[in-house]
């Protein structure tokens, strides 16, 4: 088995889904997730990307924020974190840093 990242969406358990037609999809289990006064709430525009939001927001936490993307897709409910276009104008939570950490 290869060692992941500590920060990987699946660190902390996936499951294997086979579908109807034998094509295997990796699976886990959302956080969830207790809201803090300390949250805070941006934007969605046009060219925001959920790597870049996570670095913007965490850059001072470690080596490699844009890895800690997966925390906000959670707790916002963002199905495809790579197309946010349908979100554009809404705002989005960016989890308090201390509060995610017992999920690290």
């Amino acid at each position: 088995m290869e060692n992941l990242w500590e920060t990987n969406p699946f660190s902390n358990g996936a499951k294997v889904l086979v579908l109807l037609d034998g094509t295997e999809r990796l699976a886990r289990e959302e956080i969830e997730y207790e809201f803090s006064d300390k949250d805070l709430v941006t934007t969605i525009q046009e060219t925001s990307e959920i790597d870049a939001l996570a670095y913007q927001f965490y850059q001072k936490f470690g080596n490699d924020p844009s890895k800690l993307y997966w925390y906000i897709t959670d707790v916002n409910g963002v199905v495809n974190p790579l197309d946010l276009s349908n979100l554009e104008g809404l705002g989005m939570i960016i989890p308090d840093y201390v509060n995610i950490q017992r999920y690290l």
